[in-house]
């Protein structure tokens, strides 16, 4: 299903991503691309609420909307008395029954994902341009775009847009080299050990360079951020920093370590040589795009489909453990050994402090 969308240059454009604050920040490729055939539209972003974040500062995005919860029936018709029918064209980037609701009320020039059986054909028929969702052995940035190559807009870049940074450094005295660990996911499965963060951030520091942590201001991650600097001398920025901020520090830093989360991906679009360590998830999908990747080197992706303990790519090392010692099953893209997103990871868990400081001493 393709076409070319007749729009006018000052178009006003939706594109509706309502996920986490990696999704959101993926999308800023999409957004970028877009702007080179469109560059004097009017680009809206709709988000779940927590997640508009991840566009703080972002000078391609015009507009950051938060999509209301199901909850409460004034505010679900306020959202629609605002915004329905007031856009030229409206991009869904995720195939959920959410995202092409919203779609359906922005506008009636709709381009989106439909998938396979009766209810994907049902949704084609409302859209005007789209494509199929299949996003295995794809990175997800690469699904997004293929959403404007089902338009004929060219696309040239696949790395994240980092938002506009102003942060005044000095507050922090980090004028030495440093590093930055960012050790805290969203879930469980995704995480390291805290005591072997200890453990890397005083060979690091013992190594001559000062170590940083990063993490939001939720308690949980604060505390667990604390913990391994009382324990290691390192300094905890954790709840400091805006997210935008953040792009200042980790730009500056000699490197960057952390595990499978938004601040990976925004670390690793700097330009900072950056360490990410993976356990079960797809490093194809959603391993970090490093910076300046352009179409087609990077398209579908710019890691091999099958799993090994080292893969770089430009300024990003993706580590494992070792897929021959004893786990032949990763990556098996389910949440966690137990299959629940507060299930530990044993692959991730075994991941060795000597192994990862080895491979960060090459980057440095």
């Amino acid at each position: 299903m393709s076409m070319g969308l007749s729009l006018p240059s000052n178009a006003k454009i939706a594109i509706v991503v309502p996920r986490r604050i990696g999704d959101v920040l993926l999308s800023t490729p999409f957004v970028y691309n877009l702007k080179q055939v469109y560059p004097d539209s009017e680009i809206t972003v709709f988000v779940k609420e927590g997640t508009q974040i991840a566009l703080d500062g972002n000078a391609l995005v015009s507009n950051v909307v938060v999509i209301p919860r199901g909850r409460g029936i004034r505010r679900v018709f306020g959202f629609i008395a605002r915004h329905a029918r007031k856009y030229d064209a409206v991009f869904s980037l995720l195939p959920s029954d959410r995202a092409f609701i919203v779609s359906i009320v922005l506008s009636r020039t709709r381009v989106g994902f439909f998938s396979e059986g009766y209810l994907g054909r049902l949704r084609k028929l409302f859209l005007a341009s789209g494509c199929a969702y299949k996003p295995d052995n794809k990175h997800t940035i690469s699904s997004y775009c293929d959403l404007l190559m089902s338009i004929g807009v060219p696309v040239s870049s696949l790395s994240v847009v980092p938002g506009h940074c102003a942060l005044d450094m000095t507050q922090f005295d980090l004028h030495d080299e440093y590093v930055v660990l960012h050790p805290y996911p969203k879930f469980t499965y995704k995480m390291w050990n805290k005591r072997d963060w200890i453990a890397l951030a005083i060979r690091i520091q013992e190594s001559g360079y000062r170590v940083v942590i990063t993490g939001s201001a939720r308690g949980d991650e604060q505390q667990y951020c604390a913990d391994i600097a009382r324990g290691s001398g390192a300094i905890s920025l954790a709840g400091k920093l805006r997210f935008s901020e953040l792009t200042c520090v980790l730009e500056k830093a000699s490197a960057y370590v952390g595990v499978d989360t938004s601040v990976s991906h925004l670390a690793a679009a700097t330009g900072t040589n950056s360490l990410i360590l993976f356990g079960p998830t797809s490093h194809v999908k959603w391993g970090p795009m490093p910076a300046a990747c352009e179409y087609p080197d990077c398209y579908p992706s710019p890691y091999p489909p099958h799993a090994e303990e080292k893969i770089r790519k430009g300024n990003v090392t993706i580590l494992r453990v070792d897929p021959q010692s004893g786990f032949a099953c990763m990556p098996c893209d389910e949440e966690g050994c137990f299959r629940s997103r507060e299930s530990p990871s044993l692959c991730l868990e075994s991941l060795e402090v000597e192994a990862v400081f080895k491979e960060l001493s090459a980057i440095l």
